[in-house]
C-alpha cells in the first residue's frame, strides 16, 4: 500500500513538473546572490602567479650558490686579491640562497598564498552551495506544489496520500533551507571580510619582499668595498 501511495505522490509531482511551478523566491537569497557576483573573483592565477615566482626565486638562489662555488674554486690558486674577489662573490650566493629559501619563500606560504587559499576556497564553496541550493529548491517547489494540488480539491483528498505529500514537502525543506541560510549568512561574511582578505596578504607581501630586498642590496654593497669603483659606473654603448 505505501509503494502505492508513493507512485500516487510521484505522479502528482510529474504532472506538476510539466507546469509552470511557482517559484520560492527568498529576496535575502536574491540579494546575497547579487552581492556574490560582485565580489567573485578567482585569485587562482594570483596564487599560481605566486607559486611561480617563489619557484622561479629559488631556482635562481640555487644557481646563484652553485656560481659562486664555482668561481671560488676556479680562483683558489689565483692572486689573493683575486681570490677576495671570488670569496666575496661566493659570500653574496650563500646570503642570496639563504635569503631566498629560509626567509622569503617559508614566510611567503603561510602569510600570502595560504590567505588567498583560503579565500579562493571559501569562494568555490560557494558555488557548489549555490547549485546545491538551486537543485534543493526545484525539488521544495515540485513537492510544494504537489501538496497544493492535493489541497484544491478537499473532496477528493486521499488523507494517507496526503499525508505522504506533507512528509515530502517537509523533507525537501529541511534540505533547502539550511543551504539557502549558508549561503546568505556565508556571502555576508564574505563581504564583510573581503577587504582585509586581500589587503592583509598584499600588505604582507610588500613587507616580506621590502625585507629580503633590503638585506639583498645590503649583502650586494659589500661588493663595492672589493672590486674597483669604475665597475659601478655605468657606460652607455655607442
Amino acid at each position: 500500500m505505501l509503494q502505492n501511495l508513493v507512485s500516487k505522490t510521484s505522479l502528482a509531482i510529474s504532472k506538476i513538473s510539466s507546469q509552470k511551478i511557482p517559484k520560492t523566491i527568498d529576496p535575502r537569497y536574491t540579494e546575497a546572490k547579487t552581492t556574490f557576483k560582485k565580489i567573485s573573483f578567482d585569485v587562482s592565477k594570483m596564487i599560481n602567479s605566486l607559486n611561480q615566482m617563489q619557484l622561479n626565486l629559488q631556482k635562481l638562489a640555487t644557481a646563484s650558490l652553485k656560481f659562486g662555488e664555482d668561481i671560488d674554486h676556479w680562483f683558489s690558486d689565483a692572486p689573493e686579491d683575486a681570490q677576495l674577489k671570488a670569496k666575496t662573490t661566493l659570500s653574496f650566493s650563500k646570503h642570496f640562497s639563504a635569503l631566498t629559501i629560509n626567509f622569503l619563500s617559508p614566510k611567503v606560504e603561510p602569510n600570502v598564498i595560504a590567505l588567498l587559499v583560503r579565500y579562493q576556497n571559501e569562494m568555490n564553496r560557494l558555488n557548489d552551495v549555490k547549485i546545491q541550493r538551486k537543485l534543493a529548491r526545484i525539488e521544495y517547489d515540485k513537492s510544494r506544489a504537489a501538496l497544493e494540488s492535493f489541497l484544491a480539491d478537499p473532496s477528493k483528498i486521499d488523507p494517507s496520500k496526503l499525508e505522504e505529500a506533507k512528509l515530502k514537502v517537509s523533507k525537501d525543506k529541511d534540505l533547502y533551507s539550511p543551504l539557502n541560510e549558508d549561503f546568505i549568512t556565508s556571502v555576508k561574511k564574505l563581504e564583510d571580510n573581503r577587504e582585509s582578505s586581500f589587503e592583509k596578504p598584499y600588505k604582507n607581501l610588500l613587507c616580506l619582499t621590502s625585507q629580503y630586498m633590503m638585506q639583498v642590496f645590503t649583502e650586494l654593497q659589500k661588493f663595492r668595498t672589493t672590486f674597483p669603483p669604475n665597475l659601478f659606473v655605468h657606460n652607455e654603448a655607442k
